[in-house]
């Protein structure tokens, strides 16, 4: 949290991403002290950006949670970049720590060509 502030943004929300397998079974991890099979993801902005909907703000099952496939090493569901761009559909957003491209937005990371095809 202090990271992100740091960065100039503000914390707006925080929610979980259920990894599950191919075959829809939780995919946990090693874990250090209980074994996981969720990961946390943080939403921050910067400035006031302005909703497409006010009636999207809900566009996923539960407030707070993204059920997904896991997939390589740290690369995100692609039900995470659907649910911002309905959420804001005319907004830039940034991806922190991406490790691939996002058409039409900035992503940061050491790894961000990991997997060059651009669908999230």
């Amino acid at each position: 949290m202090r990271l992100m502030q740091h960065w100039g943004f503000d914390y707006v929300t925080g929610g979980s991403w259920i990894k599950r397998t191919k075959d829809w079974k939780l995919a946990f991890g090693t874990g250090y002290v209980q074994r996981s099979a969720c990961e946390p993801y943080l939403i921050g902005k910067i400035g006031s950006p302005k909703p497409g909907s006010r009636s999207e703000r809900n566009v996923i099952d539960a407030p707070d949670k993204i059920e997904a496939i896991r997939r390589e090493h740290s690369r995100k569901p692609v039900q995470m970049r659907e649910m911002i761009d309905r959420l804001l559909p005319r907004q830039y957003f940034c991806e922190l720590f991406a490790r691939e491209p996002w058409h039409g937005h900035d992503v940061w990371g050491n790894q961000t060509d990991a997997f060059g095809d651009d669908d999230g």
